[in-house]
Formats: structure tokens, C-alpha cells, sequence
């Protein structure tokens, strides 16, 4: 996790996590690799003042370049607030 890094960067960290061997269990993008597209759905929300809002991102991009189905939904002006987001 990147809390506070600008989601300027989301690009970049997404390019350098391609270089990285994901091949635990315990991460949730390797997870994601190996779970079967329509076994669940997806819907990842985020504020932008999210400390997190480059995190997710970045997941957003990998779930696209894996063509794993999901929603993505970018709320302007939250933080880290499910009741904000939903």
C-alpha cells in the first residue's frame, strides 16, 4: 500500500508492480489472477481525498488489464469514508 501518494503516480507504481512477482497467497492481486471472472461482482469505489485514491487506482488498472469485469466509481471531495462513498 502507497497511502498519500498522488494519484499522479498511479501510472508509474502500476508499470513497477508489473516487474514484481505476485505469486503469493496472501496478495490480493495475484488473488485476482486467479479467481474466475464471473465469480463475483466488483465494485470498487474511492474518494479523491482517499489516502488511498493511488492504491486504487492502480488495482483499477490491473483488474483492466486482466479484463477482469468490475465498476469503478471516483467520488470527488471524500476521504476514507464508506458512508461518503456509498
Amino acid at each position: 500500500m502507497t497511502p498519500y501518494v498522488s494519484v499522479e503516480r498511479a501510472e508509474e507504481l502500476y508499470r513497477g508492480m508489473l516487474q514484481t512477482n505476485w505469486e503469493s497467497d496472501k496478495n490480493l492481486i495475484a488473488w485476482f489472477d486467479r479467481t474466475p471472472k464471473d465469480a463475483f461482482c466488483l465494485e470498487l469505489r474511492v474518494g479523491t481525498n482517499d489516502p488511498l485514491y493511488c492504491d486504487a487506482e492502480v488495482l483499477h488498472r490491473h483488474l483492466v488489464s486482466r479484463g477482469f469485469p468490475h465498476t469503478y466509481k471516483i467520488v470527488a471531495g471524500v476521504g476514507h469514508s464508506l458512508a461518503d462513498i456509498v
